[in-house]
């Protein structure tokens, strides 16, 4: 399918209403860096304060390392689609210049700090993805909607030295939560003043150390003996001089004339500041909701007994959310919509839910004696590889661990004495009702597509890939037969499944590139024969 280029120069002649003027508005309200504390706060002045950088480190890396997988739609289970062309492109490099992993960090980056992630999509002829190349958030000056599309403005000049606009079919945009479902606010803004706050405590911590002659002690002069303003200067500074800095600590101090030096405990105020300081890191951590132990924050709850939980807790309510905002944005935006029915995109994540040891084997027994995983899939998830020979792809149940084939094996039950034509005409309501559903779905597919300028090569696409979808939903009543005229071979049901499937596309596509109408009812009998006549040996 052809994906037709829009200009990047040219805008909408016409803008019916503009989403920029909106969110400018919000964003001068959420992202002024007017504070209590007089700090300037922006997304990249607060990179500069440890526990939001950690924060944002934690999340980028963490949606960064996991494999972001394409996946094949069979049934009610799923395959790698590694004969895929995206599945290369997510999984290992989206462009020529980055990997997959610094592609996602970059991005989650981006969505942390600003509140939206963008990447432009580039198209081939085609219609396939060739590259994502991400976009700086600082740069994109606003959203536009025209006539029902939404066009980006991004802060590049183009040959006439205006703003590029690139059409919503060319953007790749993630969003964090937002007010209009298409921009997200951005954490940095929301959070100044927390931020704000913990910068003043970290920038008030600095001085005190670095001023560090600030005593531990007071310096008393020998009763009798009065000094004047300038003699109190002279020995201040000559005291400072010789001991103020980290450098300068622990000297030894030689006093004249009598002075004397009192050693003093450490002022109270002082411990209430590093617990402040506590505080204010946990704060701004429950803003990403990342647990206080990831960003060093002292919690009274956390032991090392509780801390796998404590992880279990961070993919499930942190992590996962943030994943299921790429993979719902990647599986619209990237995929073509006849590509959604077979093909979805997933991050992998059961390597972080696995828990301790113990637990892990003890849930690992349960599945495989209930037949739920076979002795491989379990190698898999521990990143292993299989017992050879298949000897580990089996599934088992219980009465001592027979494998499922030999459990449904019925021992002197004898094949049905009806001939196979009979038995093949009692199938007909099952086979006729999938074949309806089936035409019925290709019909309404037709109808909305006939609009289409390019319906003839949209004809194209839709029936190479329908015969797969045919496949899908013939199996379960092709199994049933076979499983009733146990005479037929497997192979042979499966290459008859997907001759049918094929001559049926092929005939019905031919008939709509002569301009022919296709006759659902006939459409109907004819799918449904032709699947129900299981050859016989």
């Amino acid at each position: 399918m052809k994906i037709p280029f829009l200009s990047r120069t040219k805008p909408p002649e016409e803008k019916r209403y503009s989403l920029a003027s909106i969110e400018a508005a919000l964003n001068a309200r959420l992202s002024g860096h007017s504070n209590a504390t007089g700090l300037n706060v922006s997304e990249s002045s607060a990179l500069n304060f440890p526990v939001v950088m950690s924060c944002i480190r934690i999340l980028a890396e963490s949606v960064a390392m996991l494999p972001l997988i394409e996946y094949r739609r069979m049934g009610r289970g799923k395959e790698r689609a590694t004969d895929h062309y995206l599945y290369s492109l997510l999984h290992d490099a989206p462009n020529p210049e980055m990997t997959s992993f610094t592609f996602r960090e970059t991005l989650q980056g981006h969505l942390c700090t600003y509140g939206n992630a963008y990447a432009e999509i580039q198209w081939s002829d085609s219609g396939e993805v060739k590259a994502l190349w991400p976009l700086a958030p600082d740069k994109m000056r606003g959203i536009t909607r025209k006539d029902g599309e939404i066009w980006y403005q991004y802060g590049l000049p183009d040959q006439y030295g205006k703003d590029v606009l690139i059409p919503s079919v060319r953007m790749l945009h993630i969003p964090f939560m937002g007010y209009n479902g298409i921009s997200g606010y951005s954490p940095i803004s929301l959070a100044r003043e927390a931020i704000a706050l913990g910068m003043a405590q970290q920038e008030y911590g600095e001085r005190l150390f670095g001023n560090g002659a600030r005593p531990g002690g007071i310096l008393t002069v020998p009763a009798g003996i009065t000094m004047g303003k300038d003699g109190k200067k002279l020995l201040r500074e000559s005291f400072e001089t010789l001991h103020k800095g980290l450098e300068n600590q622990h000297r030894v101090a030689i006093l004249e004339d009598g002075i004397t030096w009192q050693q003093v405990g450490y002022p109270p105020e002082e411990s209430q500041f590093l617990e402040s300081r506590d505080f204010q890191k946990g704060e701004i951590a429950a803003w990403y909701r990342i647990p206080g132990h990831m960003v060093g924050v002292k919690e009274e709850s956390h032991t090392y007994a509780n801390i796998e939980s404590r992880g279990i807790e961070f993919v499930t309510y942190t992590l996962l959310p943030w994943l299921r905002r790429w993979e719902s944005v990647l599986t619209q935006k990237l995929l073509l919509p006849f590509e959604r029915e077979s093909y979805f995109i997933e991050f992998l994540v059961e390597g972080l839910m696995r828990g301790d040891s113990a637990a892990r084997a003890a849930f690992y027994q349960a599945m495989v004696n209930l037949g739920v995983y076979s002795q491989d899939e379990v190698r898999e998830i521990e990143n292993k590889n299989p017992i050879p020979d298949g000897k580990g792809a089996k599934h088992w149940v219980g009465l001592n661990l027979q494998s499922l084939e030999d459990y449904e094996k019925k021992p002197n039950v004898k094949a049905p004495e009806k001939a196979p034509a009979d038995i093949a005409r009692a199938f007909d309501p099952v086979f006729r009702q999938a074949a309806q559903e089936i035409v019925e779905k290709e019909a309404r597919d037709i109808e909305k597509a006939r609009r289409r300028a390019d319906f003839g090569q949209w004809t194209k696409d839709y029936y190479a890939t329908l015969p797969e979808t045919i496949e899908k939903r013939m199996a379960a009543p092709v199994e049933a037969l076979a499983i009733a005229m146990p005479e037929v071979g497997a192979m042979e049901i499966l290459g008859h499944l997907r001759t049918c499937a094929r001559d049926y596309a092929n005939s019905n596509r031919a008939a709509l590139e002569a301009g022919n109408q296709i006759d659902a009812e006939k459409a109907i009998g004819s799918l449904a024969n032709r699947c129900r006549d299981l050859p016989r040996s």
